[in-house]
C-alpha cells in the first residue's frame, strides 16, 4: 500500500539542449520575438514580458527572457539551448505549464527549424509531508548503515541513478528530509530523454508518466494538500 505524499511546495525546470549551438540565433531577432509572441501571445505574453539580454558579453550568456503566468513562469533562450523555469508549481494548473512549454519550444524550431534539439530534461523538486510515517523512517527504508561516531545522526537522505531505457537517457531520484519542512520529505525527481526520439508536443505527457512511475515504484502517492 502506497504512503500519502502530501506536497507544499514544487519548482520545476526544463531545458532543451540544441544539437549545436545555433550562432545565428539571435540575428533575425524581430523574426524571433515575432516566432515566441505568436505562439506565446494566447498564453498572455505581452511585449512588456519579452527582453533581450547580453547577460556577462558571452556569445554563450547571450539570451531572450520571457515572463509569464504574473511572473510564475520564467522562459530563456540562449544559443546552446532553451530553458523554462517555475518556482511554484502548486499556483498553475499543469496542463497549461506543459502547453506553455510545448508552444514556447515550436516557436524556436519555427525560427530555427534546421538545427534539432539533442536532449530534454526534467527536474522537480517536490517538498511535502508523508501521511502516517516520518520522513525518516521513510527514508530509513532505502538508506541503512550510516557511521555513528561523527555524532547523534539526525537524518540521512540518498540519491538513485537510473541508466538508458527506451527514449530516456538518464534519470536520478533524491529522497531527502525537507529543508522547509518540519519532518518534512524532499524529492527531487530529474530525467533526461532523446530529442531524436521524442515528438515536441508529446513531453508533457511523457514527463508526468515519469513522475508517476518514480512515485509508484517509491511506495508514494499523491494525496491531498
Amino acid at each position: 500500500m502506497s504512503v500519502a505524499f502530501k506536497a507544499s511546495r514544487a519548482e520545476l525546470s526544463f531545458q532543451a539542449d540544441f544539437a549545436e549551438p545555433v550562432f545565428h540565433l539571435f540575428r533575425d531577432s524581430p523574426a524571433l520575438h515575432r516566432s515566441v509572441f505568436a505562439r506565446l501571445a494566447k498564453h498572455g505574453l505581452r511585449l512588456s514580458d519579452m527582453r533581450p539580454e547580453r547577460g556577462n558579453g558571452t556569445l554563450g550568456d547571450a539570451h531572450l527572457v520571457c515572463s509569464l503566468l504574473n511572473s510564475a513562469v520564467t522562459l530563456l533562450l540562449r544559443p546552446e539551448r532553451a530553458e523554462i523555469h517555475c518556482f511554484d508549481v502548486m499556483r498553475l494548473d499543469g496542463r497549461n505549464l506543459g502547453q506553455v512549454g510545448v508552444d514556447f519550444l515550436e516557436a524556436i524550431r519555427a525560427h530555427a527549424p534546421e538545427v534539432p534539439f539533442k536532449t530534454y530534461s526534467s527536474a522537480l523538486a517536490l517538498h511535502g509531508l508523508l501521511d502516517g510515517i516520518r520522513s525518516q523512517e521513510f527514508i530509513a527504508k532505502f538508506v541503512t548503515g550510516a557511521p555513528g561516531g561523527l555524532g547523534p545522526p539526525l537524518g540521512s537522505g540518498a540519491v538513485f541513478y537510473y541508466g538508458v531505457t527506451a527514449d530516456r537517457v538518464m534519470s536520478s531520484v533524491t529522497v531527502d528530509l525537507s529543508a522547509v519542512l518540519h519532518d518534512g520529505l524532499f524529492l527531487r525527481i530529474y530525467a533526461m530523454w532523446d530529442g531524436q526520439r521524442i515528438a515536441v508536443e508529446a513531453l508533457p505527457g511523457i514527463a508526468d508518466e515519469h513522475v508517476r512511475d518514480v512515485m509508484r515504484e517509491f511506495g508514494l502517492s499523491f494525496g491531498d494538500r
